[in-house]
């Protein structure tokens, strides 16, 4: 879990959520990436979004 004290990750998240990707909305912790259990979503054979699942088991989408 990434730890920063001077970064508040709930406003970053309110503010600007493309920026605040490696917070899980569900459990308001904040992880690496190699800790998101990625899934891209690919409509029509395009790229549509990438989801994610946290270590605790919350699912969000992580890339539009």
């Amino acid at each position: 879990m990434l730890a920063a004290p001077d970064v508040d990750a709930s406003a970053l998240w309110a503010g600007f959520p493309a920026l605040a990707r490696f917070r899980c909305p569900a459990c308001e912790r904040c992880y690496c990436a190699a800790h998101w259990v990625e899934v891209p979503v690919f409509d029509d054979g395009f790229y549509d979004f990438t989801t994610g699942t946290c270590p605790r088991g919350h699912e969000a989408m992580i890339d539009d």
